[in-house]
C-alpha cells in the first residue's frame, strides 16, 4: 500500500488515482484542473442526450421499444424508469443483468417495481465464470494474468472493480438492443459516477479492450465488440446518461419521491452490491482510500461534512478494515468498529447490512476464487 497525503481543502489523496497534490497541498480536484475532463464528459452527455429527446419526440412506429433502461433495483434507476415509461410515456424495456454479487434487497425491489409499473422486463443471466474471471484478475492485477493487461491500466487508472463490473453491464446491454433494434440504452448514474465514467460505448469498449485480452472480451460476450462501434456501424445503440439532464440531483427527493409513489422501502446502503466492502478494502490496499473517497471528497467541498471529522473517521474505518482483513479484529475491535458504522449510517437497517457485509468479506473474496491476501 501507497500511503498518500491528504489534500489540505478535502480529503483527496496523492495515492488516490489521477490526483495530484501541488506545492500548497492542494489536490487538482480543488484547483479545478480536472475541469476540462468533467466538462468534455458533460458536453458529450447533453449532446446524446438532446438527440435521445428530439428523436423521443417523433417516435419511429416500426420499433416496439424505445430505449432499455438498464434496471438494477437502486433508487436512481427505478426513478428512471418510472420517469421515462410512466411520465413520458416511452415505450421502455427494463432489463436487469443478473450478476453474483447483487443484494437481496435489489432484487425485491426489481420484482415489486417490474409488477407496479407493468413494463416489459429482461432478466439475463451472462456467463457466471468469465464474468467472474474478468472481476478476480481486476482486483488482484498480477503480472502475466492470462486475460489482464497490467500496463494497459497505466492509462486507465480509474478503472476499478466497480468499472470494469458496470462496463461490463453496460456492454452486454448495448448488444440486446443491437439485437432487438432499440436505439438508446439509459444508464441511470449519478452525476458524481458519471464524471468518471467512459461517456460513449467506444470509449468504453476501447478501455476495456486495452486492459483485458480482446478473444477473451468476446468470449465473455459471445460476440463481437466491434459491432458497438458506431463508426463501424452505424446503428450501433447510443448510451444514454439521463441525470445529465435533471437539475440539482437530490438523492433525498428521490427516495422520498419513490416512497410516496410505492416503489421503494429500502435504503441505498441496502440496495448495494454484496462486493461493497471487499471494494473498500482493495482501495484501502491500493490507494489509501475508502472507495467512496471522491463522495466524502465532494461533500466536504459542499459543506456537508467537516474536514477534521471525516479524516478521522476514514482513518478509523480503514484501521478496523485491515483487522477484518487480517483476521485480528478483537471483541474490543468489534465494539469500536460497530461505533464507527453507528456513526454514519442512520437506519438500523444500513447498519446491520455494512457491518454483517464487512464480516463476510473472506467469505466474498472467495467467491472470486481469490483470498484476501491476493488483493
Amino acid at each position: 500500500m501507497t500511503n498518500g497525503e491528504y489534500c489540505k481543502k478535502c480529503v483527496m489523496k496523492s495515492s488516490n488515482p489521477g490526483i495530484v497534490i501541488d506545492k500548497n497541498g492542494v489536490c487538482n480536484i480543488c484547483n479545478n484542473t480536472e475541469y476540462d475532463s468533467f466538462y468534455k464528459n458533460f458536453k458529450k452527455s447533453i449532446k446524446y442526450y438532446n438527440k435521445f429527446k428530439a428523436d423521443m419526440s417523433s417516435k419511429d412506429k416500426s420499433r416496439k421499444y424505445d430505449c432499455i433502461v438498464m434496471f438494477s433495483g437502486g433508487k436512481d434507476s427505478i426513478n428512471i424508469l418510472h420517469k421515462f415509461a410512466k411520465e413520458h410515456n416511452l415505450r421502455v424495456l427494463a432489463l436487469t443483468i443478473n450478476l453474483p454479487f447483487e443484494s437481496e434487497t435489489s432484487k425485491a425491489n426489481i420484482e415489486k417495481v417490474v409488477s407496479e409499473l407493468d413494463v416489459d422486463h429482461i432478466s439475463l443471466t451472462p456467463s457466471t465464470s468469465g464474468y467472474i474471471e474478468l472481476m478476480r484478475s481486476i482486483f488482484t492485477q498480477k503480472q502475466g494474468d492470462r486475460i489482464l493487461n497490467v500496463d494497459g491500466l497505466t492509462k486507465y487508472k480509474h478503472l476499478s472493480p466497480c468499472i470494469a463490473c458496470t462496463s461490463f453491464i453496460k456492454i452486454m446491454s448495448c448488444f440486446i438492443a443491437e439485437r432487438f433494434n432499440i436505439p438508446y440504452v439509459l444508464y441511470c448514474a449519478d452525476p458524481g459516477q458519471m464524471a468518471n465514467l467512459p461517456i460513449n460505448i467506444e470509449n468504453t469498449i476501447e478501455a476495456m479492450k486495452s486492459v483485458f485480452d480482446v478473444d477473451f472480451i468476446n468470449y465473455i460476450f459471445n460476440d463481437d465488440i466491434d459491432k458497438l462501434d458506431s463508426k463501424k456501424n452505424p446503428n450501433a445503440p447510443i448510451v444514454i446518461y439521463p441525470y445529465i439532464a435533471i437539475p440539482d440531483y437530490d438523492p433525498n427527493k428521490i427516495i422520498s419521491k419513490l416512497k410516496a409513489l410505492g416503489l421503494y422501502d429500502s435504503t441505498p446502503q441496502e440496495g448495494h452490491c454484496i462486493l461493497w466492502s471487499l471494494l473498500n478494502y482493495n482501495a484501502i490496499k491500493k490507494y489509501d482510500s475508502p472507495f467512496y473517497i471522491l463522495d466524502y471528497a465532494h461533500n466536504i467541498r459542499n459543506g456537508k461534512l467537516d474536514r477534521d471529522n471525516t479524516i478521522q473517521f476514514l482513518e478509523a474505518f480503514k484501521n478496523m478494515m485491515f483487522k477484518v482483513g487480517e483476521g485480528k479484529l478483537t471483541p474490543k475491535d468489534d465494539v469500536h468498529l460497530r461505533n464507527i458504522l453507528d456513526s454514519v449510517f442512520t437506519t438500523k437497517g444500513e447498519f446491520e447490512y455494512t457491518y454483517s457485509n464487512i464480516m463476510k468479506m473472506s467469505e466474498i473474496a472467495n467467491k472470486l476464487d481469490i483470498s484476501l491476501s491476493d488483493i
